[in-house]
């Protein structure tokens, strides 16, 4: 059965690619009608569940751990209460028709404490990295992508689009450079926009 949370997930898996986009319209379509089969099916492509047996991945709790011990939780309930009700109003389809609450997330659990700060990028030793950032990805701000290459003294690989994630994805301009740096560490000389 497909739970209000799955119904978020699904939609936010939808936002990833534009491929997905009609898979979304069918389940937004389908749930109008009781039928929440293809959201939940979009939910269990995100959190890495397998459609044979029903297990899942190791990948969404990799990603608690790396996020937990990156910045400290969250655990007064007025500023949790406020965020939720950010959240709500600046992404309506997240509004449950409750009323904005303290809700904790797993962080505010997490037995390893957060690092103190985030070590400073040390790029010294490095080849001219590539960074590659979507100007609408819907999952990382395109600013951090340019914040990245800033960090590295790198080169930015900008693409124009809204997905997550672009190599190898079909763009002949992003694979090009992204194949020349993986195979020969060849970075373009400046800063490139596809």
């Amino acid at each position: 059965l497909l739970s209000y949370p799955d119904a978020i997930t699904g939609t936010i898996q939808s936002l990833y690619a534009q491929d997905f986009w009609p898979l979304l319209n069918q389940g937004l379509m389908q749930l109008s009608v009781g039928d929440g089969s293809t959201l939940l099916l979009l939910a269990d492509v995100y959190n890495g569940r397998s459609p044979t047996d029903g297990s899942y991945s190791t990948m969404m709790d990799g990603f608690t751990a790396v996020r937990c011990v990156d910045d400290p939780p969250i655990i007064d309930d007025e500023v949790l209460t406020e965020l939720d009700r950010r959240a709500r109003e600046a992404a309506p389809f997240l509004d449950d028709g409750g009323e904005p609450g303290p809700l904790r997330d797993a962080c505010a659990f997490w037995p390893v404490p957060p690092n103190e700060a985030p070590p400073a990028p040390d790029a010294e030793r490095l080849p001219t990295t590539l960074v590659v950032s979507v100007t609408g990805d819907p999952a990382t701000p395109y600013e951090a992508g340019v914040e990245l290459a800033d960090a590295l003294g790198g080169r930015l690989l900008t693409y124009e689009g809204n997905q997550h994630g672009v190599v190898l994805q079909g763009s002949d301009c992003v694979d090009e450079i992204a194949t020349d740096y993986l195979v020969d560490l060849d970075a373009p000389a400046e800063d490139v926009t596809c």
